[in-house]
Parts: C-alpha cells; structure tokens; sequence
C-alpha cells in the first residue's frame, strides 16, 4: 500500500478512512434499531459521518502524538548509548526522522577500515586543499562535520594562518591567531582538543549558517614541533563526541600532519 511521505497526509490516509469506516457501521446499526421510527436516512447518514469523522480526527491526532514520542525516546535512548551528541534533525516527517536517527547512530560508530582507507588516500596526494577535502569527507560519514578548516602554524611569527577549507569554513589569510594569546593557538601550544562557538569562530566561517555549529580544534604535531591546527565545525550546539569519534578523528588528523610534513 503506498502511503504519502508527509506525516499528515500519511496519517489522514490511514486514519480517516477507518473512523468514516466506523461511522458507516453506526449508520447501519442505527438503522436496524430504528426501523419503528419514521425514517431520516439523510440526517442519519449526516450524524454518522460527522461521527465518524470525529473519531479518525482523533485517531490521528494519537498516532502522530505517538510517533513523536517515540521518536524522542529513541534519540534519547542513542544519544545515552553512544555518549554522544547525534546531528540535529532535519525533517519533520516522525518517520523520516526515525529513519534519520537510526542512520546517525550507525555512523556514530567508526569503522577501523576506514582509517586504513584514508591513510591510502592521503598517500597518493600531493596537494594541501585535496589532502583537507579527503580528511573532512571521511570524516563526514561519522561525524556531523559541516566545514574544516585547516590553520598552519608561522613560526617566525607565532601565529596561525588558515589556509585550508572544506564545506563552510572561511579560507581568510588575513584572519590569524596568536599562538600565545588566542584560545586556539593556547589549545595547540597545550596539545589539546579545544570547544569554540561558532559565534566565537566566526571569521572561519563562509556565511552566517542559519543551524547552530560547534567548532572544534585538534592540534597537529610532527617530530614535537607544532605544524597547525584542524578546525571541525560540527552541527549542533556545544557538541560532545564519544571515545570512539574522538579517538577517530584524532587519529584522521594525526595521519593528516604525517601527510603535510612529508
């Protein structure tokens, strides 16, 4: 049975018929009580539909009432078994959305075979922005990762430069960041994944993104010497990724400072 893919209209589809269906069945019954009375079919038939009108209303009203609950019981039940965040949702449809939400929690969890993949990509690329997109795209499949960016560390000066972008990060080479008085260049002299708004990273970024992000820093290091910084602008606000992505995209960007010295 086809079903429309909008939620009202897929309810309306199932609901509606079966309370006219129940409205028909009164209008029968009604009819064989009320075979001593002087006939009304027209008004009789009027009341059941209307009745059973009201009763497909209301059934439709549960289920929807009921799809959204369950669909928040099992973003919930995800999020508190991957101790993460999961993307914010982007349809309205209750079933679109549960479908959303199971898809999110199955990229939720790394696969080691990816890691393997990227090391092989990243081996057969020469170029700085080509080595970016790959990283930011892998880990897309994993990570609700809307923009990357790339700022390189300029030793002579002690600051950071982007020079880099992927998705809806800002390649400005005038935006920079010192290394001893910003937050992210603090967070690299550390060696430390850091947590920025994206209110506070907005010069990284292309456009005002209508949908809240989460800018999230990992310091690259080679051979003790600081090389740069990779910024994620993941979706949602002050996003908490669990061990496993955190230990993914960690490793992702330890081959991707591996790659750029050599």
């Amino acid at each position: 049975m086809y079903l429309p893919r909008s939620n009202i209209r897929r309810i309306l589809a199932l609901t509606i018929p079966g309370g006219i269906s129940l409205g028909l069945l009164l209008y029968a019954l009604i009819t064989i009580v009320n075979r001593q009375l002087p006939e009304t079919p027209t008004v009789t038939l009027l009341v059941a539909l209307l009745f059973g009108g009201v009763i497909g209303i209301a059934l439709a009203a549960a289920a929807w009432m009921s799809l959204r609950y369950a669909l928040s019981e099992i973003r919930r039940h995800a999020t508190t078994v991957l101790q993460a965040d999961l993307p914010p949702l982007t349809d309205n449809d209750p079933l679109a959305s549960l479908r959303q939400t199971v898809s999110d929690a199955i990229a939720a969890v790394p696969r080691s075979s990816t890691l393997a993949m990227l090391a092989q990509r990243l081996g057969e690329l020469t170029d700085r922005d080509t080595m970016v997109t790959v990283v930011a795209e892998y880990l897309s499949e994993h990570v609700a990762v809307q923009g990357a960016i790339l700022l390189l560390h300029d030793a002579e000066r002690g600051v950071l430069i982007p020079t880099s972008g992927w998705g809806i990060a800002s390649v400005n080479r005038t935006v920079t960041f010192d290394k001893d008085g910003s937050a992210l260049g603090r967070a690299l002299r550390e060696r430390r994944v850091a947590r920025f708004s994206s209110v506070q990273m907005r010069s990284l970024l292309a456009t005002t993104s209508p949908q809240s992000l989460t800018v999230m820093s990992w310091p690259l290091w080679v051979q003790q010497a600081p090389l740069g910084v990779l910024c994620l602008m993941i979706a949602g606000t002050d996003v908490r990724l669990n061990d496993d992505q955190e230990q993914f995209v960690t490793q992702a960007a330890t081959l991707l400072a591996v790659q750029l010295q050599a």
